[in-house]
């Protein structure tokens, strides 16, 4: 089949397989990419963190804004991981996991469950800083409910 089809582009005149080849490729590529890149540029623009005394806001989202507020005692545990895609630009993100989850608001029964805060994008030793600041504030908290 492939091979059929290379051969019935040999036939082509020359301007035609350009045609083809425009219609084909590089107007579906267009129509992608143009627009993912603009939400992604958006993305990035629209996402912000801020660790402060006794919470972690994390603003994000294109269409749908969403402002998260995690209280700093609640947290349970910090992850920092990396994906596939990320190891190959050196990127890491911070999960922080709660002691409620997010499935259970969200109606998700799928069993997908996703940590109450993310920061993606961050470089390991942001990720580790970031991962410091939060411990810190976390027994910082701590020490002042005991004592």
């Amino acid at each position: 089949m492939f091979l059929w089809c290379i051969l019935v582009l040999w036939d082509l005149d020359f301007y035609i397989f350009l045609r083809l080849i425009l219609y084909l490729v590089l107007i579906p590529y267009l129509i992608i990419i143009i627009p993912v890149n603009f939400y992604m540029k958006a993305y990035v623009s629209h996402f912000s963190y801020e660790i402060l005394q006794n919470i972690i806001i994390i603003n994000h989202g294109v269409f749908t804004r969403i402002r998260s507020t995690i209280p700093i005692t609640q947290i349970q545990n910090i992850n920092v991981v990396t994906g596939i895609f990320d190891q190959f630009y050196k990127l890491y993100s911070i999960e922080l996991e709660t002691a409620g989850t997010s499935a259970i608001s969200s109606g998700s029964s799928s069993g997908n469950v996703r940590p109450e805060g993310y920061i993606p994008g961050q470089k390991l030793q942001e990720a580790i800083i970031i991962e410091k600041k939060i411990i810190k504030v976390f027994t910082k908290v701590q020490h002042n409910r005991n004592g």
